[in-house]
């Protein structure tokens, strides 16, 4: 809910909001699908490269996704935004559909997790692991083997 993921009249989801960690995908290729295990109907893995622009992160914020190493985890959360304005659908209403002033949230909207999901545009999640980090000139970052040797200033 931090992200607060919108919809802006023609239909491309933006972020209104922000999370410490939190950053759209800029690009997503699938390399390899393998077949399922015995017994199941989904991949055993899928193997992807994942583009992430991190010229918007500053300093701290920045290192931190620069420090991301092998099996680290990750969630790859599928949004699209649940209005066009800012608490379009998130807002509580009462039955006569004015919007409520004050008091508690209802807990049981939270609760539920489906109303959560279309309270918070969720349309899927997947967890996914590092396997290894490319800056934008393709060297990796988080080889251990490696000391990094890019130039102090960074790109962006």
């Amino acid at each position: 809910s931090r992200m607060l993921p919108r919809c802006d009249p023609f239909g491309a989801c933006y972020f209104a909001g922000w999370a410490r960690m939190g950053s759209k995908v800029d690009a997503l290729s699938v390399s390899e699908v393998s077949k399922p295990n015995l017994g199941e109907k989904v991949p055993a893995f899928v193997t992807a490269d994942i583009t992430v622009n991190l010229t918007a992160f500053k300093n701290e914020i920045r290192d931190e996704w620069e420090e991301l190493r092998e099996h680290d985890v990750l969630f790859l959360v599928q949004v699209k935004g649940p209005g066009s304005t800012p608490n379009e659908d998130n807002e509580e209403k009462d039955d006569s559909g004015k919007r409520k002033r004050g008091g508690k949230k209802n807990r049981d909207d939270w609760a539920d997790t489906m109303a959560m999901k279309k309270k918070l545009g969720i349309q899927t999640v997947r967890g996914c692991e590092v396997f290894g980090m490319l800056d934008e000139e393709g060297v990796e970052l988080n080889d251990p083997l490696k000391p990094d040797t890019r130039p102090l200033g960074r790109k962006g």
